[in-house]
């Protein structure tokens, strides 16, 4: 069994694309989160094969994401040669969504019709009907 995790953020770089020996399609980039220390720190989202087609030319720096995937532990030597450890968010396939995508499109004007007059026309009454009453017997009430 292992973690699944989704992220919600918006993309610190542009995605790299790799292929491997083999020709299997590897895209790569990272999401910034802040930690409760208010200290940033980066998830590596790495997607493989053919769905990493579907998102080139779909992502750049800054798009927000919603990636969903096996989040596991990463470990590597940071630029000044100490050991540091982060997150991988292995994508499932076809699990990273564009959820405010439609937040950065200009709404399209749509001209107003104003509605049709139609005639107000009373309704016509009816007429009463006398209902009739009986009063009950009390004595044959059950309680």
């Amino acid at each position: 069994m292992y973690a699944t995790a989704t992220v919600t953020g918006q993309l610190g770089q542009d995605p790299k694309f790799f292929e491997t020996q083999n020709g299997t399609k590897i895209m790569s980039f990272g999401i910034p989160v802040k930690n409760t220390n208010k200290e940033t720190a980066w998830i590596q989202v790495k997607a493989f094969g053919k769905c990493v087609d579907f998102y080139e030319g779909k992502l750049s720096k800054g798009t927000s994401v919603s990636a969903s995937g096996r989040l596991t532990p990463m470990f590597y030597t940071g630029k000044d040669g100490e050991k540091k450890s982060g997150w991988e968010l292995n994508l499932h396939p076809y699990c990273l969504q564009f959820p405010f995508q439609q937040q950065h499109q200009q709404p399209q004007q749509q001209q107003y019709q104003q509605p049709q007059q139609q005639q107000y026309q009373q309704p016509q009454q009816q007429p009463k009907q006398q209902t009739e009453y009986s009063t009950p017997n009390l004595d044959e009430i059950p309680f």
